[in-house]
C-alpha cells in the first residue's frame, strides 16, 4: 500500500479512536458537557446517542465522565422538581403531590446508586448500568412532568418554567460540571499519550497542556495528525497496525455491551411499568372516593404506555440487533 494511502487510513483511525471521544469547553462541535441529557428523550429507546455514550466507557476515564454527567442531569431535574413542589405549595396548596414526591425520592435513589457503583467493574458492565440508570431517570422525569401537567393549568406551567431556570445557577451543578471537565481533560491527556506511543513518539509538554486545559481536544488532534505525517516506511505500517487493533477492540467491546443493554432494557420495561401501576394502586386506595376516577385513569394511562413502549422497543431492538450483527 502506498504511503499516501496508508496515511489517509491512519488519519481516519486517529480521529476515530483518539481524544474526540469527549469534548471540552473549546470543542462545541463535538460532544459537549451536556450530552447526557434527560429532557425530551423517549424513555427506553436505544439510539445512536446511547451507542456513543457506551463507546466512551472503553476509553480511560470514560465511565467517570459519563456518570458525572448523568449525576449532574439527574441532580438538575431534582432541583427543578423541588422548585415545582414549592410553586405548588404557593399556588395550588390543595393539590395532591404524593406521586410527585415519590418520583423525586426515586430520582434521589438513583444518585445513591451512581455513588455506590463499583468503578473497578469491567467497562461493559458499567456501560450497561449507566444506560439502565439513565433510562430510569428519563422515565421518572417524564412521569413527573406528566403528573405536573395534570395539576397545573398551562399559564402556571409557563410561570414555573421561568422560575425553574434559576436552578442552572446552583453551585452543586457547577461543581459537578467542573469535576466532569477535569476528568475529560485527564482522559484526553491519556489518549494523546497513547496515540503518541502508537506512533513511537512522546511529547510530555503536549500531554500536560491537554491535561491542564491549556489546549483543547481539537488542537491536540491537529498536533497528532502533524506527527503522523512525519512518519515514513515501516513506521507508518507499525502505527497503522497498532491503531487498527485499538479501533477493533473498541468496536467489538461496544457491540457486546449493546447486546447486553438491549437484553437488560427488555426486563426494565416490564419491571418499571409494574412498579408504577402498583404505586398508583396504593395511592388510589388512600384517596377519597371522589378522587378514585382520576387514579383509575392514571393506571389506564400507565398500562397504555407500557404496551406502546414494549411495541416500540421490540422494533428498535430488532433494528439495532441486526445492525450490530451485520457489523461483526
Amino acid at each position: 500500500m502506498e504511503t499516501k494511502t496508508m496515511l489517509g487510513i491512519l488519519m481516519l483511525l486517529l480521529v476515530a479512536v483518539s481524544v474526540p471521544a469527549f469534548a471540552d469547553e473549546g470543542m462545541d462541535e463535538e460532544i459537549d458537557e451536556e450530552e447526557v441529557e434527560l429532557e425530551d428523550v423517549e424513555e427506553y429507546e436505544v439510539d445512536d446517542s446511547d451507542e456513543e455514550e457506551v463507546e466512551a466507557f472503553f476509553h480511560p476515564l470514560g465511565a467517570e465522565v459519563r456518570l458525572l454527567q448523568l449525576k449532574r442531569s439527574i441532580t438538575r431535574n431534582i432541583l427543578v422538581g423541588n422548585e415545582a413542589l414549592e410553586f405548588l405549595a404557593e399556588n395550588e396548596p390543595d393539590a395532591d403531590v404524593e406521586m410527585l414526591n415519590e418520583i423525586l425520592d426515586e430520582l434521589e435513589a438513583l444518585l445513591e446508586q451512581i455513588d455506590d457503583l463499583d468503578m473497578e467493574k469491567p467497562a461493559n458492565e458499567l456501560a450497561r448500568e449507566f444506560v439502565d440508570l439513565k433510562k430510569q431517570a428519563i422515565s421518572l422525569t417524564q412521569e413527573f412532568r406528566e403528573e405536573l401537567r395534570e395539576i397545573l393549568p398551562e399559564g402556571e406551567i409557563s410561570q414555573l418554567r421561568q422560575r425553574a431556570r434559576n436552578v442552572e445557577e446552583h453551585e452543586i451543578l457547577d461543581e459537578l460540571k467542573e469535576q466532569a471537565h477535569n476528568r475529560i481533560r485527564e482522559n484526553n491527556a491519556i489518549k494523546v499519550q497513547e496515540m503518541l506511543s502508537n506512533m513511537g513518539m512522546s511529547d510530555e509538554e503536549l500531554v500536560d497542556r491537554v491535561r491542564t486545559g491549556d489546549v483543547n481536544a481539537g488542537f491536540a488532534v491537529s498536533e497528532l495528525k502533524n506527527r503522523l505525517r512525519s512518519l515514513h516506511g515501516q513506521d507508518v505500517a507499525d502505527a497503522a497496525q497498532r491503531i487498527r487493533e485499538e479501533a477493533s477492540r473498541i468496536t467489538v467491546r461496544k457491540a457486546v455491551a449493546m447486546d447486553e443493554i438491549i437484553d437488560r432494557i427488555t426486563e426494565r420495561i416490564h419491571n418499571a411499568s409494574q412498579k408504577r401501576i402498583q404505586k398508583a394502586e396504593e395511592i388510589r386506595s388512600r384517596l377519597p372516593e371522589d378522587a378514585d376516577e382520576r387514579a383509575s385513569e392514571r393506571i389506564a394511562r400507565i398500562m397504555e404506555k407500557h404496551e406502546e413502549h414494549t411495541e416500540r422497543f421490540n422494533e428498535i431492538a430488532n433494528r439495532i440487533g441486526q445492525a450490530i450483527g451485520g457489523g461483526r
